[in-house]
């Protein structure tokens, strides 16, 4: 998998909270992580492989997004929670390929 699939699905993610009726700051929050976790996903990648560290501080973004992600599933559509298992799914697979996790 290309970091090119990840990217189109947190693209899709960000366009789908812009658009959605979400409490302010819950949406700003939101976008402002997943953009943080994007930022940091491409740098470490321009550098070199990963390593502990990035890969421990990418799993700390990813938890701060996913404890919002669940919040604005409480409170949208069940779309939302499709998009971000698919999402999750990319980001193991991806996970998967650098020989992070097996």
């Amino acid at each position: 998998m290309k970091i090119q699939k990840l990217q189109d699905i947190m693209d899709a993610l960000s366009g789908w909270v812009e658009a959605a009726e979400i409490e302010r700051n819950l949406k700003h929050a939101f976008l402002h992580d997943l953009e943080m976790f994007r930022k940091f996903l491409l740098t470490f990648l321009t550098r070199s492989t990963l390593n502990s560290i990035n890969y421990y501080t990418l799993k700390a973004w990813e938890s701060r997004i996913d404890a919002l992600a669940n919040e604005i599933s409480r409170r949208k559509n069940p779309f939302f929670k499709l998009l971000y298992s698919r999402f999750k799914l990319s980001l193991d697979e991806f996970y998967r390929e650098l020989g992070v996790i097996e």
